[in-house]
């Protein structure tokens, strides 16, 4: 089956070709079969008075022997032996039997007689010259056959309108012969295109599974990734957790000026950490879909007071002119979110600035406000403004200088934006700077809040029975002595069962459980808590679940569990404010 084209195709490629022009024209033989068998019928009933019976007879009986043949080739001998060498014979023999076709199709020409039966002849001529036309969709895909019918059929009718057995038709001849050429062109162009569209066809299933194939590759690598993350990310909360809290008891016992400046240090390095596995987690926690959106109308300009204060004393220790443009308007948004995603821009533009300026403005229109964070920095190009939001992604800081952030902060303000559903936009330029935007809509001023009295957390701690559940040592000893310098009464467990035997034993009420989330024994903080209720009878005993556990499915079932949820390493002063909060 030769591919006719000016497309020097290789040699697995004319295989696919070939491949699939065999399988169209098999497609399109069978829904030719029944016209080929009912043409000859209609052509005989016609001429059955014009022409020798005998004659007839023995044509249409050819005829229909030559499509019985063919089709038993294509759907009986070829669909049971299809191998490489049984493809050659059936297709020398399938432009065999479209020759004896031809051929038989051509002698009709011997039949037509215009003078004496005009509309039996414009019968004949419809017919043959309807089945060439109609042979141009399988020419599309077998040129070879097409060929070898229709040239076999209109060589015979071309030379008798030339010769002539009652009289010459020089019209006719020419007229057929420029058929068959046009016939053929189409053919051929049809024939090309089906060759290219194949090719492109398969060439765009590959490009497709190959493209599935890398999309389950990158699933795979980032889960993995989220795994190596929350497993490694857990292993190093426990000792963070430990230190944070020992430092804090260390404090308590430092009187010199030596003493309290090495532990200022100390405190900044477990800050460090701290940052870094918080935004771990909060990567997680929106991998997990967990995070609860709590729209409120919000104060444009409180919010942009609250980060002056934060940020002017970090900008002007760099040298840099701080700026925040405040705009006394209300939006209609989680306010803890936007503080968030305002809180890393700022932080991104600080860090990234040498010398300049950072400039917070808020622009009001109509409608809406656009929250604008921009920075004389060095700006960034095309491609890099493209990476910029990608995990761990930092422009000038292959030595990952920590000062300037951890490649997270853009990221967590992404989806953090994706989940407020608030359009980011960048604007930059190399060497000039850039500029980040959130879009919010406007909104009217809500009810002022009322202000809670505060309540002394030593007073709430004090004389308060707390047991601790956590296997690790370190974490145990240190939440221990923390809560204890918080004049708390405290118990220690390594697991459910110690911590039922001491509640037995003796005869202890705790008034809080501190739980970490993977126990002893295939247990949960979840479990341990439901266990621990049960036995003392006090469904309404509060309980905190304190765990180093990134990964988003473990994150999901403790937040389904309405617990209070802390991720390690917990500062003491937030764990004092929770602690508040519960008790």
């Amino acid at each position: 089956m030769k591919i006719f084209s000016k497309i020097q195709y290789s040699t697995d490629e004319l295989e696919t070709i070939e491949l699939e022009h065999r399988s169209a024209y098999l497609k399109l033989f069978v829904s030719t079969v029944f016209v080929q068998a009912l043409f000859p019928l209609l052509l005989s009933y016609v001429f059955c008075f014009l022409v020798d019976t005998t004659v007839l007879l023995s044509w249409l009986i050819s005829i229909l022997a030559v499509t019985l043949a063919r089709s038993y080739l294509s759907f009986g001998w070829y669909k049971r032996n299809s191998g490489p060498r049984n493809t050659v014979v059936f297709e020398w023999l399938s432009l065999l039997l479209s020759f004896m076709a031809g051929c038989l199709w051509g002698v009709t020409v011997l039949a037509l007689d215009f003078q004496q039966y005009p509309e039996e002849s414009v019968f004949l001529n419809i017919i043959v010259f309807g089945l060439a036309a109609g042979s141009v969709g399988i020419g599309s895909y077998w040129l070879e056959y097409f060929m070898v019918y229709n040239f076999t059929v209109f060589a015979i009718y071309i030379v008798s309108y030339s010769v002539g057995f009652s009289e010459p038709y020089y019209l006719l001849a020419a007229s057929t012969m420029l058929f068959v050429v046009f016939m053929t062109q189409i053919a051929l162009v049809f024939h090309r295109g089906n060759a290219q569209n194949i090719l492109l066809s398969k060439r765009n299933e590959k490009l497709a599974k190959n493209l599935a194939r890398q999309k389950v590759e990158a699933e795979s690598i980032a889960s993995s990734r989220n795994r190596f993350l929350a497993a490694a990310s857990h292993d190093l909360r426990q000792p963070v957790q430990a230190l944070n809290f020992f430092l804090e008891v260390l404090r308590w016992e430092l009187n010199t000026e030596n003493g309290l400046e090495t532990y200022s240090k100390i405190q900044k390095c477990t800050d460090g950490i701290n940052d870094l596995l918080n935004s771990i987690l909060d990567l997680s926690r929106l991998d997990a879909d967990i995070v609860s959106v709590n729209q409120e109308v919000c104060s444009i300009g409180a919010i942009l007071e609250d980060l002056d204060q934060q940020f002017r004393g970090m900008a002007e220790r760099k040298g840099l002119q701080f700026e925040v443009k405040i705009a006394n308007c209300y939006v209609h948004c989680d306010q803890t979110f936007l503080k968030r995603i305002l809180s890393n821009l700022i932080a991104n533009a600080i860090a990234y600035t040498d010398k300049g300026i950072v400039e917070v403005s808020a622009v009001t229109s109509v409608d809406k406000v656009s929250l604008e964070v921009s920075d004389s920095g060095p700006g960034l190009t095309k491609d890099e403004q493209g990476k910029v939001f990608e995990e761990f992604y930092q422009l000038g800081n292959p030595e990952r200088d920590r000062k300037k952030g951890l490649g997270l902060g853009l990221s967590i303000v992404k989806r953090l934006c994706a989940l407020l559903n608030v359009p980011l936009s960048l604007s930059s330029q190399k060497g000039k700077g850039s500029c980040f935007s959130v879009q919010l809509k406007l909104c009217e001023a809500g009810p002022q809040k009322k202000t809670q009295a505060k309540v002394s957390v030593q007073t709430l701690t004090q004389s308060k029975n707390v047991i601790i559940i956590d296997d690790e040592a370190d974490i145990r000893q240190s939440l221990h002595d923390l809560l204890v310098r918080w004049q708390c009464c405290v118990q220690m467990a390594a697991s459910l069962e110690e911590a039922t035997d001491i509640l037995r034993e003796r005869q202890f009420e705790p008034d809080l459980i501190i739980a970490d989330y993977r126990l002893r024994n295939n247990k949960t903080g979840v479990e341990a808590i439901e266990a621990l209720k049960e036995l003392c009878q006090n469904e309404y005993l509060p309980a905190i679940i304190i765990s180093g556990d990134t990964e988003p499915g473990r994150i999901k079932e403790v937040i389904d569990s309405g617990y209070t949820l802390l991720h390690k390493p917990v500062k003491p002063a937030y764990l004092r404010r929770v602690l508040q909060q519960t008790l």
